[in-house]
């Protein structure tokens, strides 16, 4: 199939121009003005006005994520298509070892999970929780088969939460075999000395989830991260982010040389722990892990995203319904399934409260969502750029649309959205994906299991 996306303003990572994009054979075949004399017959898609995009990159997921007897509630076919709807044409998620299993079964037991479902393509990062040594001896294969990047955890006391001394064996291999390493930054014994404190002193409703995780839990293991990664010449991506101090931590190492690169969240953006003061149980909605900040973080954050010191934003999409499965923890603030859905929203949600308020160049929230994530995971130049030969993944974008973000109006499978209410400006109005369209006129059009799964292999700078 030929197309020919036409007098759209072109956006990448490194500027934008107003032009036309050909594809041909689900490739970017040339970029141009005119491109119509030159390439007759092909189909004309007019995007004058518009913003023509990569598709975008959530390289942070969790989609049908065990928990105890509950899973998080998108599944593939769900998340993956409310991915699109938000213009993300890639989703990089999660494969959880459990104890006792190999990685190699966890890759299996995770794309046999995804088969047949996804609409859009992915991959996947390995989490490491049982770090015995014949389990990490499996990591050459996994590279070999398209894994790139591995998880750990200094949170979580007794269930994923590994040692330094692990941590040091685990940066040494992605040194030697050219590997990133993602961390969730929280000090485990901080968390849950706080949260035993807490619930001894019957402080149990889901306001106390922020006071269970301080700051200072988060930017102790930031400080410890970088520290061993500059002593080891590791390769650390640091996730979802939150803290002012965090940020300056982040940009002191890049400063000295160290393999660093660092996410956060557009929840993190654009919502604070005003929200923890809901009444009732209501504040559940927003027990997440690191929890939502205050507007002095908020504002470092953004800083850091326009200034480098951050690289990307993942959407760290973890979905629980609130009336059937949030209410677990309904007794005790520690039972609350962590997580929130936004899978769908990070693209317009960093244009408007980015891009119109001058915290983002557009250049800067293409390069944030798409370009980054690209280079980062693996995925680059196939993916993330919008250059000949590289993958058709791209996007029309309205930036004049007003609309107001609801569950109901929103494709994620799950009952309310954490920005429910807001009033933005910019939305997705077409995607395609290898150059066919999958979402238009507010439909998706892709079948289920038209996702490809990648093949990622080292990220650029490891």
């Amino acid at each position: 199939m030929k197309r020919l996306i036409q007098n759209g303003t072109i956006v990448t990572s490194e500027g934008s121009f107003q032009g036309d994009v050909y594809i041909e054979n689900g490739r970017i075949h040339s970029i141009g003005t005119g491109l119509s004399a030159r390439f007759p017959g092909a189909e004309l898609v007019d995007a004058t006005g518009k913003l023509v995009l990569p598709g975008a990159i959530d390289g942070h997921t969790h989609i049908d994520m065990p928990l105890g007897d509950i899973h998080s509630s998108d599944s593939y076919l769900t998340g993956t298509r409310a991915a699109l709807f938000g213009g993300t044409t890639t989703v990089v998620d999660y494969a959880n070892q459990v104890k006792g299993e190999s990685l190699e079964k966890t890759l299996k037991d995770w794309q046999n999970r995804a088969k047949g479902l996804t609409v859009c393509d992915y991959g996947f990062h390995m989490t490491v929780s049982d770090p015995k040594e014949q389990f990490l001896d499996e990591i050459p294969a996994l590279l070999e088969a398209g894994v790139s990047s591995f998880k750990c955890f200094f949170a979580y006391k007794g269930r994923l939460m590994i040692d330094n001394d692990t941590f040091v064996q685990l940066m040494k291999l992605s040194r030697k075999h050219h590997f990133l390493v993602n961390l969730h930054a929280e000090n485990g014994d901080m968390v849950e000395d706080a949260t035993l404190r807490l619930l001894s002193e019957g402080k149990t409703g889901p306001q106390f989830h922020p006071q269970a995780h301080p700051r200072e839990a988060e930017v102790e293991a930031v400080a410890r991260a970088i520290r061993l990664a500059k002593d080891t010449g590791g390769n650390l991506n640091l996730v979802h982010i939150t803290c002012k101090e965090s940020v300056e931590l982040i940009a002191e190492g890049k400063m000295r040389g160290v393999s660093l690169f660092a996410e956060t969240c557009p929840q993190y953006l654009v919502l604070t722990d005003e929200k923890y003061k809901q009444p009732g149980f209501e504040a559940a909605k927003w027990v997440l892990s690191p929890p939502l900040r205050k507007l002095d973080d908020q504002n470092a954050l953004w800083a850091g995203l326009a200034n480098g010191t951050l690289d990307t934003v993942g959407t760290d999409h973890c979905p629980f319904f609130f009336e059937s499965q949030k209410t677990l923890g309904k007794e005790r603030f520690d039972r609350i399934p962590n997580g929130a859905p936004g899978i769908e929203d990070r693209l317009e949600l960093l244009y408007h409260f980015g891009v119109k308020q001058n915290r983002l160049s557009l250049t800067e929230w293409v390069d944030r969502c798409c370009t980054a994530p690209a280079k980062r995971y693996g995925m680059y130049p196939k993916k993330g750029d919008i250059v000949p030969g590289a993958n058709a993944d791209l996007v029309i974008f309205d930036t004049e649309k007003h609309h107001t973000i609801t569950a109901e109006s929103r494709h994620m499978n799950v009952d309310y959205n954490a920005c429910e209410g807001m009033s933005i400006t910019g939305k997705v109005e077409q995607v395609f994906l290898r150059g066919i369209p999958v979402i238009r006129d507010n439909a998706c059009l892709a079948e289920p299991g038209s996702g490809q799964y990648l093949l990622r292999f080292a990220a650029e700078g490891c």
